[in-house]
């Protein structure tokens, strides 16, 4: 789960939930059609994502187009339409997920802690000065809302180092800091590095793209085709679910499309690799092994970062 600058809007990932939840998926998915969700390109950043749905895996059959539906889903409510229309999909299952979503969503708010420590090195910045040769006072203002933190931050600026008082207001859902008096954002490649790190904390540990096909490749159903001329393993460009990658056989020599092969569906949240038709898991113990690794890894270079991050605000209190 990769976040945008707002923390407590869905993300990419907690949209799709949505969708693979809605019938017409859900159908899809029972039919052994592999549905695979997509998000489209110009979605980022906005409070709107657009996800296509769409069957990766045809049948004799089956319709030439699998095409399920092009989804829009309102990062600040969980409601789910289709594109182009006004009446939203709704079931109980939707609706409990929107409402459990939205709950993990708000809780991803920046702390008091760390908007303190935000506002500290705003003031830093336009203090021009470090805490060693300027010490400021930093006294929290009581907050009207739980989505913006004040700090009223007291040191000495110019030449002459005269005594000023300035208050910040740290954005609690983008970390972004408002100089009161100025009436405007502080920028300063300090305080968006710190912002940058604050913000990643809240990414839940996952695999890579790379990282997917590399424990995919530890299955020997995949690595033992791959010792045939032409044939390459690939992580599809469109995800099997919220929490899936699919990973394809492609033969390079073959004549048409077809001649790929849906090989494997894995979990980036948790390794394990399944049959993209049946959802039966697909494990080796070297998979696994090779999961666990790559996983413990990126929980331990969070939380030694957590930890960084911790100790360069502790000094500023």
């Amino acid at each position: 789960m990769r976040l945008n600058a707002q923390v407590t809007l869905l993300t990419a990932g907690e949209a799709k939930e949505l969708v693979e939840i809605v019938p017409e998926v859900v159908a899809s998915r029972t039919r052994g059609e592999c549905p695979a969700l997509s998000l489209g390109e110009w979605s980022f950043d906005s409070s709107v994502f657009l996800i296509q749905a769409r069957g990766e895996c045809w049948s004799p059959g089956a319709p030439s187009s699998l095409l399920i539906n092009n989804y829009a889903v309102d990062r600040r409510t969980g409601a789910v339409r289709v594109e182009g229309s006004k009446s939203v999909v709704s079931t109980p299952a939707i609706r409990r997920k929107a409402q459990a979503l939205l709950d993990v969503a708000k809780a991803r708010l920046l702390t008091v802690a760390e908007t303190r420590c935000m506002a500290f090195e705003a003031a830093e910045a336009e203090f021009m000065s470090s805490a060693e040769t300027n010490p400021l006072s930093v006294t929290e203002i009581p907050a009207s809302d739980d989505r913006w933190q004040g700090f009223a931050v007291v040191g000495r600026a110019g030449v002459d180092r005269t005594s000023v008082a300035r208050d910040y207001y740290v954005s609690r859902e983008t970390g972004r800091v408002w100089n009161e008096q100025n009436g405007s954002e502080v920028v300063s490649a300090g305080l968006g590095e710190l912002r940058s790190r604050i913000l990643a904390l809240r990414n839940t540990p996952a695999l890579s793209l790379e990282d997917a096909l590399v424990v995919a490749m530890r299955l020997p159903s995949i690595s033992g085709k791959l010792s045939e001329p032409c044939i390459t393993a690939e992580v599809s460009g469109n995800n099997a679910s919220a929490d899936e990658v699919y990973v394809i056989i492609r033969d390079r020599c073959g004549a048409v499309p077809d001649d790929d092969e849906l090989a494997a569906a894995v979990n980036i949240l948790t390794g394990i690799v399944s049959d993209p038709r049946m959802g039966t898991p697909l494990q080796s113990p070297e998979a696994v092994q090779v999961a666990d690794e790559i996983l413990s890894r990126i929980r331990s270079s969070q939380a030694s970062e957590r930890r960084m991050i911790e100790a360069q605000c502790s000094k500023r209190r």
